[in-house]
C-alpha cells in the first residue's frame, strides 16, 4: 500500500515537473521567436525578444517566410499608394480649380477618402504579415524541437495574402 502511494506520488512530481519545464521552453521560444508591433511617440515600432527597433528594420524579420514577405511587399505598395494619393490628390485638384470648381471638392474628397482607406488598409496588411511571421516562427521552432507529436492543423490556418 505504501509503495503504490509513493509510486503514485513519484508519477505527480515527475509530471508536473515535466510539464513546467515544457511551458519554460515554449515561453522562452515565444519571447524569443516572435514579434509584436508598438506605437510610439515617434512612430511606430516592434519589439523582439524584450528589444525595440525602428520599423524600418522589420522587412529583414518578415522577409524569413514567404507569406510574409508578400504580405510585407502589400503593405508598402498599400503604404506608397495612400502617401502618393494623399499629396497627388490636391496637387491635383488646385490644377483644376479654375476650369471646373466642382472638380475642386470630388477630386478633393475622393483623395482623402481614397488615401486614409489605403492607409488604414496599409497597417491592416503589416499587422497580417507579423500574425503570418509569428505562427511561421513558431512552427519552425516547434518542430525543429525534435518533438514526437506534430500537429497536422498547420496548414489550415494559413491565409491567403
Amino acid at each position: 500500500m505504501i509503495n503504490k502511494n509513493l509510486l503514485i506520488c513519484l508519477l505527480v512530481v515527475v509530471s508536473v515537473t515535466f510539464l513546467s519545464a515544457q511551458g519554460v521552453d515554449f515561453e522562452a521560444q515565444y519571447h524569443d521567436n516572435t514579434i509584436y508591433l508598438q506605437q510610439g511617440l515617434l512612430g511606430m515600432k516592434y519589439i523582439k525578444s524584450g528589444k525595440s527597433y525602428p520599423l524600418l528594420g522589420i522587412s529583414s524579420e518578415l522577409f524569413h517566410y514567404p507569406e510574409s514577405r508578400e504580405l510585407y511587399k502589400k503593405y508598402l505598395f498599400m503604404r506608397l499608394l495612400s502617401l502618393g494619393v494623399l499629396l497627388g490628390g490636391p496637387i491635383i485638384s488646385t490644377s483644376l480649380i479654375k476650369n471646373d470648381p466642382g472638380s475642386f471638392i470630388t477630386i478633393s474628397l475622393g483623395s482623402l477618402a481614397l488615401g486614409v482607406f489605403s492607409a488604414l488598409e496599409s497597417v491592416n496588411k503589416l499587422n497580417k504579415a507579423v500574425w503570418v511571421y509569428n505562427r511561421e516562427s513558431l512552427k519552425e521552432s516547434y518542430e525543429n524541437n525534435g518533438s514526437s507529436y506534430k500537429p497536422n492543423d498547420w496548414k489550415r490556418q494559413e491565409s491567403n495574402p
